[in-house]
């Protein structure tokens, strides 16, 4: 496992082994490969392991378009180091994306939250963002809970 690390740890034979699998088309074999690599990193180098568990989580996004492993990649890279913005953050950015779109309200607030946390005074977007998930989920919430013969006005009177 020594041998693979040190081939992942150079920057020019990662792009070597991507270029190689992606002229053949070998994409699950490329992601089984950073995700290999990944697993036999040391667990102190968050640099390394944080960047082939994203490009893993890529490929299984834009070429493999397994949402389930998108998913778990992502979630793997979020905990990876949490405090990390260079790693969590895009993970989070990610997430949110795939969450708001498949309708998950309440992961997408646990990752919107995340993002809230991390916002400086200036960045109102993610704040804005968060309210707007925690309201599509509570509308969600009350559809749900709420017979459809109850009309508004039962409701309001």
């Amino acid at each position: 496992m020594g041998k693979i690390i040190s081939v992942f740890a150079d920057a020019a034979n990662k792009l070597n082994v991507e270029r190689l699998a992606t002229q053949s088309g070998r994409f699950e074999d490329l992601a089984a490969a950073w995700e290999d690599a990944f697993r036999a990193t040391d667990e102190d180098n968050l640099a390394l392991r944080g960047e082939l568990l994203r490009r893993a989580a890529e490929l299984y996004n834009h070429r493999l378009q397994d949402a389930s492993r998108v998913r778990d990649a992502w979630n793997r890279l979020l905990d990876l180091d949490p405090t990390s913005l260079d790693t969590a953050k895009p993970a989070a950015v990610a997430l949110a994306r795939l969450y708001e779109q498949s309708a998950q309200h309440s992961e997408l607030i646990e990752v919107l939250r995340h993002q809230a946390e991390w916002a400086q005074g200036s960045d109102h977007k993610v704040v804005r963002k968060f309210k707007r998930g925690f309201g599509a989920m509570a509308r969600e919430a009350i559809v749900r809970t709420v017979p459809r013969s109850v009309t508004t006005a039962d409701i309001l009177y």
